[in-house]
């Protein structure tokens, strides 16, 4: 995975390009990794959760996500779309939660 698009974090590798941001998402996201899942956000970055929900900001964004990864569930991602602007990134992504499979 690391290559010229990549950049290695402590725990895989985050992309240098608008095409690879979704499959760099989806590995931290399945690592169950709050802080490095947090590098893909800006401080003033806002998530919609699952009830539509907006959370702002790195700790509403990481309490969102704890709540996710205590449970220990890999999930699939369908890019919606994909807004670049310099070197700031929109992702509209829909997740579902691989069936079969947990974290132990």
């Amino acid at each position: 995975m690391i290559g010229q698009n990549f950049v290695e974090s402590s725990v895989f590798s985050f992309s240098k390009t608008p095409e690879g941001i979704v499959d760099s998402f989806l590995a931290h996201m399945n690592s169950f990794h709050t802080e490095t899942m947090l590098r893909f956000y800006e401080e003033d970055a806002i998530f919609i959760n699952d009830n539509g929900e907006p959370r702002r900001g790195k700790l509403e964004i990481a309490r969102e996500l704890d709540c996710f990864f205590k449970f220990g569930l890999p999930i699939k991602i369908t890019t919606k779309n994909v807004y670049v602007d310099g070197n700031l990134a929109s992702l509209i992504l829909d997740w579902s939660i691989v069936k079969g499979f947990r974290k132990h």
